[in-house]
Protein backbone atom coordinates (compact mmCIF):
# COMPACT_ATOMS: atom_id res chain seq x y z
CA UNK A 1 0.00 0.00 0.00
CA UNK A 2 0.97 3.64 -0.76
CA UNK A 3 0.35 5.12 2.75
CA UNK A 4 -0.35 8.65 1.64
CA UNK A 5 -1.76 9.47 5.61
CA UNK A 6 -0.19 9.17 8.96
CA UNK A 7 -3.10 7.32 10.70
CA UNK A 8 -5.78 6.26 7.70
CA UNK A 9 -4.34 2.88 6.66
CA UNK A 10 -3.14 1.60 10.39
CA UNK A 11 -6.17 -0.07 11.37
CA UNK A 12 -6.40 -2.25 7.22
CA UNK A 13 -2.94 -2.87 7.69
CA UNK A 14 -3.26 -4.23 11.09
CA UNK A 15 -6.47 -6.09 9.86
CA UNK A 16 -4.16 -7.61 6.88
CA UNK A 17 -1.24 -8.64 9.35
CA UNK A 18 -3.72 -10.60 11.63
CA UNK A 19 -4.92 -12.33 8.83
CA UNK A 20 -1.77 -13.95 7.86
CA UNK A 21 -1.22 -10.79 4.68
CA UNK A 22 2.00 -9.04 4.56
CA UNK A 23 2.12 -5.89 3.90
CA UNK A 24 4.53 -3.41 2.45
CA UNK A 25 4.71 0.46 1.85
CA UNK A 26 5.76 2.07 -1.63
CA UNK A 27 6.09 5.57 -2.43
CA UNK A 28 4.67 7.00 0.62
CA UNK A 29 5.69 5.93 4.26
CA UNK A 30 4.52 6.36 7.25
CA UNK A 31 6.08 8.79 9.38
CA UNK A 32 9.29 7.19 12.66
CA UNK A 33 7.34 5.99 15.82
CA UNK A 34 3.94 5.87 13.65
CA UNK A 35 2.01 2.31 15.42
CA UNK A 36 1.27 1.22 11.69
CA UNK A 37 2.50 -2.59 11.46
CA UNK A 38 3.63 -2.37 8.14
CA UNK A 39 6.32 -4.69 7.13
CA UNK A 40 8.94 -2.61 5.29
CA UNK A 41 8.73 0.47 2.96
CA UNK A 42 9.79 0.41 -0.30
CA UNK A 43 10.69 4.28 -2.25
CA UNK A 44 12.71 7.44 -1.76
CA UNK A 45 13.24 8.85 1.56
CA UNK A 46 11.24 11.65 1.10
CA UNK A 47 12.64 14.30 3.11
CA UNK A 48 15.95 13.87 1.73
CA UNK A 49 14.87 13.67 -1.73
CA UNK A 50 13.41 17.12 -1.24
CA UNK A 51 16.91 18.28 0.54
CA UNK A 52 18.79 16.91 -1.93
CA UNK A 53 16.84 18.38 -4.96
CA UNK A 54 17.10 21.89 -3.31
CA UNK A 55 20.99 21.79 -2.46
CA UNK A 56 21.04 21.17 -6.52
CA UNK A 57 18.18 23.68 -7.80
CA UNK A 58 19.35 26.39 -5.22
CA UNK A 59 23.10 26.54 -7.07
CA UNK A 60 21.03 27.81 -10.23
CA UNK A 61 19.28 30.35 -8.39
CA UNK A 62 20.92 33.84 -8.84
CA UNK A 63 20.69 35.97 -5.53
CA UNK A 64 17.72 37.53 -4.31
CA UNK A 65 15.54 35.39 -6.34
CA UNK A 66 11.66 35.30 -5.12
CA UNK A 67 10.73 31.26 -5.66
CA UNK A 68 7.00 29.85 -5.18
CA UNK A 69 6.89 26.17 -3.74
CA UNK A 70 3.62 24.26 -4.38
CA UNK A 71 2.38 21.52 -3.15
CA UNK A 72 -1.03 19.89 -4.34
CA UNK A 73 -2.24 18.30 -1.33
CA UNK A 74 -1.15 19.49 1.66
CA UNK A 75 -0.12 16.79 4.47
CA UNK A 76 -0.10 14.34 1.92
CA UNK A 77 2.80 11.89 2.69
CA UNK A 78 3.81 11.14 -0.62
CA UNK A 79 4.38 15.00 -0.91
CA UNK A 80 4.79 16.79 1.73
CA UNK A 81 8.07 15.81 3.07
CA UNK A 82 9.56 16.47 0.06
CA UNK A 83 8.26 19.94 0.43
CA UNK A 84 9.82 19.89 3.76
CA UNK A 85 12.94 18.93 2.99
CA UNK A 86 12.92 22.13 0.01
CA UNK A 87 12.23 24.53 2.62
CA UNK A 88 14.26 23.15 5.62
CA UNK A 89 17.55 23.82 2.50
CA UNK A 90 16.02 27.03 0.98
CA UNK A 91 15.81 28.37 5.25
CA UNK A 92 19.55 27.61 5.87
CA UNK A 93 21.92 30.65 5.85
CA UNK A 94 23.62 31.64 3.25
CA UNK A 95 21.03 30.38 0.64
CA UNK A 96 20.01 33.03 -1.46
CA UNK A 97 16.55 33.22 -2.23
CA UNK A 98 13.33 34.52 -0.73
CA UNK A 99 10.94 32.14 -0.03
CA UNK A 100 6.90 31.93 -0.74
CA UNK A 101 5.11 28.46 -0.31
CA UNK A 102 2.02 28.00 -1.44
CA UNK A 103 0.01 25.00 0.03
CA UNK A 104 -3.69 24.30 -1.46
CA UNK A 105 -5.41 21.50 -3.57
CA UNK A 106 -5.42 22.41 -7.44
CA UNK A 107 -8.43 21.55 -9.54
CA UNK A 108 -6.14 20.27 -12.28
CA UNK A 109 -2.71 19.88 -13.05
CA UNK A 110 -3.42 20.89 -16.91
CA UNK A 111 -1.91 24.31 -18.44
CA UNK A 112 -4.54 26.72 -18.01
CA UNK A 113 -5.12 25.93 -14.44
CA UNK A 114 -1.63 26.91 -14.13
CA UNK A 115 -1.77 30.14 -15.92
CA UNK A 116 -4.29 31.04 -13.42
CA UNK A 117 -1.64 30.05 -10.54
CA UNK A 118 1.56 31.89 -11.80
CA UNK A 119 0.73 34.41 -14.08
CA UNK A 120 -0.73 36.66 -11.36
CA UNK A 121 2.95 36.62 -9.60
CA UNK A 122 4.99 36.97 -12.25
CA UNK A 123 7.97 38.03 -9.55
CA UNK A 124 7.83 34.85 -8.43
CA UNK A 125 7.07 32.79 -11.56
CA UNK A 126 10.55 32.46 -12.56
CA UNK A 127 11.88 30.25 -9.52
CA UNK A 128 8.80 27.31 -9.44
CA UNK A 129 9.18 24.12 -7.71
CA UNK A 130 6.38 21.65 -8.26
CA UNK A 131 5.82 18.74 -5.98
CA UNK A 132 3.60 15.91 -7.86
CA UNK A 133 3.62 15.06 -11.44
CA UNK A 134 0.85 17.20 -12.66
CA UNK A 135 1.90 20.06 -11.43
CA UNK A 136 5.25 19.04 -12.87
CA UNK A 137 3.62 18.94 -16.50
CA UNK A 138 1.60 22.24 -15.52
CA UNK A 139 5.10 24.07 -14.92
CA UNK A 140 6.65 23.23 -18.50
CA UNK A 141 3.48 23.62 -20.16
CA UNK A 142 3.21 27.21 -19.02
CA UNK A 143 6.87 28.13 -19.86
CA UNK A 144 6.77 26.87 -23.13
CA UNK A 145 3.31 28.81 -23.97
CA UNK A 146 4.86 32.02 -22.86
CA UNK A 147 8.69 31.41 -23.92
CA UNK A 148 10.09 31.73 -20.02
CA UNK A 149 13.01 30.04 -21.01
CA UNK A 150 13.82 32.68 -22.93
CA UNK A 151 14.49 34.84 -19.67
CA UNK A 152 15.86 33.82 -16.37
CA UNK A 153 13.96 30.55 -15.53
CA UNK A 154 14.74 27.92 -13.12
CA UNK A 155 12.56 25.46 -12.64
CA UNK A 156 11.87 21.84 -11.03
CA UNK A 157 9.64 19.20 -10.10
CA UNK A 158 9.28 15.52 -8.95
CA UNK A 159 7.87 12.35 -10.93
CA UNK A 160 8.28 10.49 -14.06
CA UNK A 161 6.41 12.13 -16.98
CA UNK A 162 4.68 11.33 -19.70
CA UNK A 163 7.11 11.73 -23.36
CA UNK A 164 5.98 15.47 -24.40
CA UNK A 165 6.78 16.51 -20.30
CA UNK A 166 9.87 15.15 -20.90
CA UNK A 167 10.54 17.19 -24.15
CA UNK A 168 10.27 20.45 -21.73
CA UNK A 169 13.41 19.40 -20.19
CA UNK A 170 15.10 18.73 -23.95
CA UNK A 171 13.65 22.26 -24.67
CA UNK A 172 14.87 24.13 -21.63
CA UNK A 173 11.50 24.87 -19.91
CA UNK A 174 11.99 22.89 -17.22
CA UNK A 175 15.64 22.82 -15.45
CA UNK A 176 15.47 19.19 -14.12
CA UNK A 177 12.65 16.88 -12.34
CA UNK A 178 13.43 13.87 -10.05
CA UNK A 179 12.77 10.00 -11.39
CA UNK A 180 11.22 8.07 -7.81
CA UNK A 181 12.51 5.02 -9.77
CA UNK A 182 8.45 3.75 -10.19
CA UNK A 183 9.68 0.74 -11.64
CA UNK A 184 11.46 -0.23 -8.50
CA UNK A 185 9.18 1.04 -6.44
CA UNK A 186 6.63 -1.62 -8.34
CA UNK A 187 9.34 -4.69 -8.61
CA UNK A 188 11.05 -4.53 -5.26
CA UNK A 189 7.37 -5.53 -3.02
CA UNK A 190 6.25 -8.20 -5.23
CA UNK A 191 9.98 -9.63 -5.02
CA UNK A 192 10.32 -9.43 -1.31
CA UNK A 193 6.53 -10.41 -1.47
CA UNK A 194 7.61 -13.84 -3.06
CA UNK A 195 11.11 -14.42 -1.14
CA UNK A 196 9.04 -13.93 1.91
CA UNK A 197 6.12 -16.83 0.98
CA UNK A 198 8.97 -19.28 -0.58
CA UNK A 199 10.99 -18.69 2.46
CA UNK A 200 8.39 -18.82 5.08
CA UNK A 201 9.52 -15.84 6.68
CA UNK A 202 12.79 -15.97 6.61
CA UNK A 203 13.55 -13.82 4.08
CA UNK A 204 11.41 -11.21 5.20
CA UNK A 205 10.81 -7.91 3.69
CA UNK A 206 13.37 -4.83 4.41
CA UNK A 207 13.57 -1.40 4.08
CA UNK A 208 14.66 -0.93 0.60
CA UNK A 209 15.79 2.95 -0.59
CA UNK A 210 15.03 3.28 -4.32
CA UNK A 211 17.39 6.54 -4.59
CA UNK A 212 16.53 9.17 -7.13
CA UNK A 213 17.48 10.22 -10.44
CA UNK A 214 17.86 13.45 -11.62
CA UNK A 215 16.34 13.82 -15.33
CA UNK A 216 18.32 16.56 -17.35
CA UNK A 217 18.96 17.45 -20.87
CA UNK A 218 22.23 15.57 -20.44
CA UNK A 219 19.77 12.23 -20.22
CA UNK A 220 16.20 13.21 -20.73
CA UNK A 221 16.51 11.10 -24.54
CA UNK A 222 16.70 7.69 -22.36
CA UNK A 223 13.46 8.91 -21.08
CA UNK A 224 11.87 9.99 -24.68
CA UNK A 225 12.11 5.97 -26.02
CA UNK A 226 10.17 3.58 -25.84
CA UNK A 227 10.97 1.23 -22.45
CA UNK A 228 9.56 -0.87 -19.91
CA UNK A 229 11.25 0.60 -16.98
CA UNK A 230 10.30 4.14 -18.06
CA UNK A 231 6.29 2.60 -18.27
CA UNK A 232 5.81 3.82 -21.92
CA UNK A 233 5.29 0.30 -23.36
CA UNK A 234 4.52 -3.41 -22.10
CA UNK A 235 7.08 -5.13 -24.27
CA UNK A 236 9.28 -7.52 -22.71
CA UNK A 237 13.30 -6.17 -22.85
CA UNK A 238 15.22 -9.12 -25.05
Amino acid sequence: MCLVDPKAFDAPTATAIAAGIPVIAFNADVPTGSPNKRLAYVGQPLYQSGYSAATRWLKLVPKDSHVMLEIGVPGSLNTQPRLDGYIQAIKEPGQPCHLRCRQRRPRSGHGDIADRKLLPQPQESGRPVRYGRLDTYACGFVSAKYAWRKRVWSSAGFGPLPAKPWGYINTGDMTFTVDQQAYLQGFLPVQQMYLYKLSGGLAGPADSDTSHAYVTKDNVGLYLGKSRFGGSTSDEPT
